[in-house]
């Protein structure tokens, strides 16, 4: 008797249990990461639809929120007594842009033959509300920010148009730095803008009173090229910091354990100038915008010639200020001599100073005619925003004299003129017409079949040929070229890694980083006969992937690297370069056994 209700009971069960999987197996249910969201913050929704036949739906319209990420599509089978079940997966991440109680759209589909309609949910969205893993990591965030800031420095807040400022963003920090990125570029709208590329470096620093280090992440010279109110964009840096997961004695060992890897993102606020515009009053007729400290130089090669002989003017522009934009006015010679247009140099430099250098004019000038020439004094004037006046320029006016007879012509009908004098036209290149044949003759050979005709047909077909076989030639060079800087390969490698190893015991450490980075940069290329001009740390990864290296060597050839930029911000022993050294012989070891 016992055993037949306990019979009845298991029926019942499995009855029950597979009612409910019938019931289940026809359903679409939404479901929520959580059922309250703060303001401004990403949540996710997700639509799972069960069933063996699963039809087409319409995609939700999610008006009350905004769509960061999705649809994301999942599905999986599953079978229970030879029955097939079918469940598929629609998601969302939605941000949440409205407070209240917010009702999610429902989705309808047709499951096995039949209409469905998930169930009704809501969430509830509230200002400044966190969750309790958002509240750890703002308290771990805000921990980290104290020791993470960075400071816009800008060299005058209040420039005049034209005048050279310099910004730089300085990183101010008491962290373990694995690396950092710009996440956006600051809009310079309103200025000339020149980055000074160059690899940050740390120094010790007294912030706050505490002792900290600090580099400039980056560097940039600007001139305004309008007045008024000009903003600089804010911007926003994202720092990957490294904590560790057991103590240590310092920042180094983190790179030989599994340590965690946090990414912080650090906000700089705008910055606003107010640039000035040239003041009206005692503005030269020769200014041009010039701004800065500027000297002119001039000098004549000779002040006395023949007629037909080259004489070289030359002026020089030098000193600090927008030089590079600095043209001057201008200039005018007497009818009587030719000028070509100037040779035109500069050597410029752009740097955190600022700009500055000499840009230099050479003007070529041929007397055509005897006579006596002055060249005029040339002005020039710059505006100097430290003194908040203008400078007026010149330079010296030249006497030329001009030895050799005056030239006459005859002109049909007409008496002899003396040319320079009688003609003011010259220098305006208007010459006199020939009215007598010049010694031409004419020709009744024809050029086709002549003898020209076929050597120029030879010469021809042999340039061609040497073209071929020199393109051929290339070719193999080529080929051979990068045969031998493969085999050069580890002996090059050697070579920085003799250097790295002598720089061990030298005071100054990075040149031991620097000659571990480019074995890694130098080996690479060459084994794979790639350009290492543009070759970074991303590059890298791709080119050896693509290579079909072994992950493990690629990841302890980018730790290596990561290692070496980061011993520009934390302090090392010998301990921790030797055996950074051994890790990368190792791993130059193990690549040349890939070939």
């Amino acid at each position: 008797m016992k055993t037949i209700r306990l019979t009845y009971k298991v029926l019942f069960l499995f009855l029950a249990l597979g009612l409910g999987i019938i019931l289940q197996a026809q359903s679409i249910r939404t479901k929520l990461s959580q059922a309250k969201v703060g303001l401004g913050k990403v949540f996710s929704v997700t639509y799972e639809f069960t069933g063996s036949d699963i039809g087409k739906y319409e995609m939700p319209d999610f008006k009350d929120f905004k769509v960061v990420g999705g649809p994301n599509h999942s599905s999986s089978t599953t079978i229970i007594n030879n029955r097939f079940s079918s469940t598929k997966s629609l998601s969302f991440n939605l941000k949440a842009i409205k407070q209240g109680v917010i009702l999610l759209p429902s989705i309808s589909a047709t499951i096995d033959g039949k209409n469905r309609k998930s169930n009704t949910v809501s969430i509830n969205v509230v200002k400044g509300f966190k969750t309790d893993k958002e509240k750890q990591q703002d308290k771990m965030n805000k921990q980290i920010r104290e020791n993470l800031i960075v400071v816009p420095i800008i060299s005058n807040r209040n420039p005049s148009i034209g005048e050279v400022i310099t910004l730089k963003y300085k990183l101010i920090f008491n962290l373990n730095i694995a690396g950092y990125d710009l996440i956006e570029e600051p809009s310079f709208q309103g200025f000339y803008k020149k980055e000074i590329s160059k690899e940050p470096a740390s120094k010790a620093e007294t912030y706050k009173g505490k002792n900290m280090q600090s580099a400039i992440l980056k560097e940039y010279v600007l001139i305004p090229q309008k007045y008024g109110k000009i903003e600089i964009s804010d911007l926003e840096f994202q720092f990957t910091v490294k904590t560790q997961n057991r103590r240590s004695r310092d920042i180094w060992s983190s790179f030989f354990d599994e340590g965690k890897r946090t990414n912080v993102t650090v906000p700089v606020q705008s910055i606003k100038l107010n640039v000035s515009d040239f003041p009206k009053a005692g503005q030269p007729k020769s200014f041009e915008g010039a701004v800065g400290k500027i000297s002119l130089a001039s000098s004549l090669s000779k002040n006395t010639a023949k007629t037909n002989e080259a004489i070289s003017l030359k002026l020089i522009l030098s000193g600090n200020g927008n030089i590079k934009f600095i043209d001057l006015p201008d200039l005018k010679f007497p009818d009587d001599i030719e000028v070509y247009d100037p040779k035109i140099a500069d050597n410029i430099k752009e740097n955190s100073a600022g700009m500055s250098g000499k840009k230099s004019y050479e003007y070529l000038l041929i007397p055509r005619y005897a006579g006596q020439y002055k060249l005029p004094s040339i002005p020039f004037s710059y505006y100097d925003p430290s003194k908040k006046e203008y400078i007026a320029l010149n330079t010296p006016e030249y006497i030329i004299n001009v030895d050799g007879e005056a030239k006459q012509e005859n002109v049909s009908g007409g008496k002899p003129i003396i040319a320079g004098k009688s003609v003011d036209l010259i220098g305006k290149d208007i010459r006199y017409i020939h009215l007598q044949h010049q010694g031409l003759n004419a020709s009744n050979d024809l050029y086709f079949k002549s003898a020209l005709f076929w050597v120029i047909n030879l010469l021809a077909i042999i340039l061609s040929l040497g073209l071929f076989f020199y393109f051929k030639h290339a070719s193999k060079f080529k080929k051979d070229a990068n045969q031998l800087r493969n085999k050069n390969a580890s002996k090059l490698a050697k070579k920085y890694l003799s250097t790295a190893k002598e720089s061990l015991d030298k005071p100054n450490k990075n040149e031991f980083y620097e000659a571990i980075s480019k074995a890694i940069y130098k080996y690479t290329s060459d084994k794979l006969g790639i350009n290492n001009v543009d070759l970074n740390k991303a590059a890298l990864v791709e080119i050896l992937s693509e290579q079909k290296v072994p992950e493990p060597l690629i990841n302890s050839l980018i730790s290596t690297l990561e290692a070496c930029d980061l011993a520009r911000y934390a302090p090392s022993s010998e301990t921790q370069m030797n055996s950074l050294y051994q890790q990368v012989k190792q791993a130059i070891l193990e690549f040349d056994k890939l070939a």
